[in-house]
């Protein structure tokens, strides 16, 4: 069904032939109070007003201390649990969701539950496009969607981090420089590896979690959208800042939602595309802030797979190299940690104190 929906908008001439509405996956309300309490969030408050979407899968002391760390009136949670995620850790979720919630002072935590994450494929950027579809549809107050995995950390409290987005970039999506090579006028200018991608799809089978590649594929989107380059850059899906004027444009313009079809069968990294490949069309340029919203690191850190692809967890002997700058530059977040094995590190991080005169990382 997958490849014949594909097919389909292969074989059309222009966009006007369809409407490429955005499909929205079944996701259940773990709690039902607190999820209404987000829809009507923020009309009282003073800008800029952001909701965090954090996706955890299982370290939920990570969860529990971010959102600490992120505590604002300014400041609002979606933590989405994929379906298979054990019932301990909702049970969990649940009851800290809930027992915040006492307080009517406290920042509102909505647990969403529902669709699998299948490594290499696009799972990752459909939940996020599901809750920012949810978010746009019903409520009208927000100004900033954070995009955040279960291992991403903020390099400073809540309130100095719309301070930042304050004086920073205002009204716009942060958005990091293109890799060396970036942005590509046609296929061709790609090494065949990333030729592949474009031409093969992505297949997850949520029953039993494997990925499927299938070659024959067209770069459809080529032809529908021609003003679009090809892009490539770290993933948004972690530590993105999105202004709302960009999620509106994503879930409402005919060629944002082409897009995000064709890269939602992409053969591998679609998140690596998706957005960046968007952000080339010309008109969006006033709407972006050139800078990175996350620092990560392939050298440095706690190594847990050799095979080039994967991002190391920050240990301590990644602070000199990696984390010490980040923070000197105000970078807004950090990834990845894990909660147990490099509470040192988090610990150094929540007691950092830097020198407001330093430069910002502006790359």
């Amino acid at each position: 069904a997958a490849i014949d929906e594909d097919s389909k908008f292969a074989s059309l001439d222009s966009l006007s032939q369809h409407d490429f509405a955005i499909p929205t996956m079944q996701q259940t309300f773990e709690t039902p109070h607190t999820c209404n309490r987000i829809l009507n969030w923020g009309e009282d408050l003073a800008w800029p007003r952001i909701i965090y979407h954090i996706e955890v899968n299982g370290d939920t002391e990570m969860l529990k201390r971010v959102t600490r760390r992120l505590e604002s009136p300014g400041s609002a949670y979606v933590v989405h649990l994929a379906s298979d995620v054990p019932t301990s850790v909702r049970d969990e979720l649940v009851q800290h969701a809930n027992d915040a919630s006492s307080s009517q002072s406290s920042s509102p935590m909505c647990i969403l539950r529902g669709g699998q994450i299948v490594y290499l494929s696009s799972s990752d950027m459909q939940i996020v496009m599901n809750s920012m579809v949810w978010l746009l549809q019903n409520n009208p107050h927000w100004d900033f969607f954070v995009s955040l995995s279960g291992s991403d950390y903020p390099a400073m409290d809540g309130e100095a981090l719309r301070g930042e987005i304050a004086r920073g970039g205002g009204n716009r999506t942060w958005f990091a420089q293109t890799e060396e090579g970036f942005p590509a006028e046609d296929l061709s200018l790609l090494p065949s590896n990333l030729q592949k991608r474009y031409l093969s799809y992505g297949v997850p089978c949520s029953a039993d979690r494997t990925y499927h590649v299938i070659s024959g594929r067209r770069y459809w989107l080529a032809s529908l959208v021609p003003s679009l380059k090809l892009n490539k850059q770290i993933t948004l899906s972690s530590a993105g800042i999105f202004h709302r004027g960009m999620v509106e444009f994503l879930v409402k313009d005919r060629r944002a939602r082409a897009a995000y079809h064709y890269f939602r069968r992409f053969h591998d990294s679609a998140v690596e595309h998706y957005w960046q490949t968007l952000f080339t069309l010309p008109e969006l340029s006033p709407m972006l802030y050139e800078r990175s919203a996350c620092e990560m690191s392939w050298r440095k850190g706690r190594q847990t797979h050799d095979d080039g692809s994967h991002n190391r967890f920050m240990s301590m002997d990644a602070w000199d190299e990696v984390i010490e700058p980040a923070l000197r530059g105000r970078t807004p977040f950090i990834r990845k940690f894990d909660s147990t094995k490099e509470r040192e590190v988090l610990d150094r991080i929540d007691s950092f104190v830097r020198d407001d005169n330093e430069p910002r990382a502006m790359r």
